[in-house]
């Protein structure tokens, strides 16, 4: 299909559009309506291994940032988060109620990690409904990686965790994304109800019946 075949049938079908993108953002609005909103904590860790003079700078580089991955995983194990929650500070762990796997599957969706890449720099995000309460978690989470790392590798004195960017917490919701929501919403939509628009147009063009036509020769008088 040409593109001004493809111009004049969206123009055509414009109804459709204006029926289907609207259709689709509701339900992403409902959709995002219906989600608590959560504030948002973050922090950077960087990771810092002692070597000796001789050793290679980028040996020691892949070797902090294979750490630094190590961490940011361990982070989302049970030992981590049992740690968070005797770690003393003000976290409400009913929050985390139910069986090991519910407040594990909890936890997973709170804590978010990630490794910059080609650094040492973990980057931790809190998520809560309650702003003091994701402040509260990313300074414990911060707090157990200082003290108790050792218990996650084998580097023992000679690794440290340095908090490069203190617990910085959002003044407004950040979850869900309500803007990228949209956005997507509105894409989708159009995708949707372009698609919906070329098969239907195919569609129509093969269950046209085709036309054929007979020419009929003249034919010479005949001579009795």
């Amino acid at each position: 299909m040409e593109l001004i075949e493809l111009m004049n049938l969206l123009k055509n079908k414009k109804q459709t559009i204006l029926i289907i993108v609207p259709l689709v953002l509701f339900i992403v609005i409902v959709f995002t309506l219906v989600q608590p909103l959560k504030y948002g904590a973050s922090l950077k860790a960087l990771v810092i291994q002692n070597f000796s003079a001789n050793t290679d700078p980028y040996t020691a580089s892949k070797s902090n940032e294979y750490l630094s991955n190590i961490l940011s995983k361990v982070i989302h194990s049970n030992s981590f988060y049992s740690n968070v929650l005797i770690s003393g500070f003000d976290i409400d762990k009913n929050y985390f109620s139910g069986d090991v796997i519910k407040q594990m599957k909890k936890w997973n969706k709170t804590v978010n990690t990630k490794v910059i890449n080609d650094s040492s720099i973990i980057v931790v995000s809190a998520y809560h409904p309650d702003r003091s309460q994701a402040e509260q978690i990313a300074k414990s989470v911060s707090y157990v990686l200082q003290t108790k790392h050792a218990l996650y590798h084998g580097g023992g004195d000679n690794v440290k965790i340095k908090i490069i960017d203190e617990s910085i917490v959002s003044r407004f919701p950040v979850k869900p994304n309500i803007i990228l929501n949209l956005i997507v919403g509105l894409v989708a939509g159009l995708f949707l109800a372009f698609g919906y628009i070329h098969l239907f147009s195919e569609e129509q063009i093969n269950n046209t019946p085709f036309v054929t036509t007979k020419t009929i020769g003249d034919q010479e008088p005949r001579i009795e």
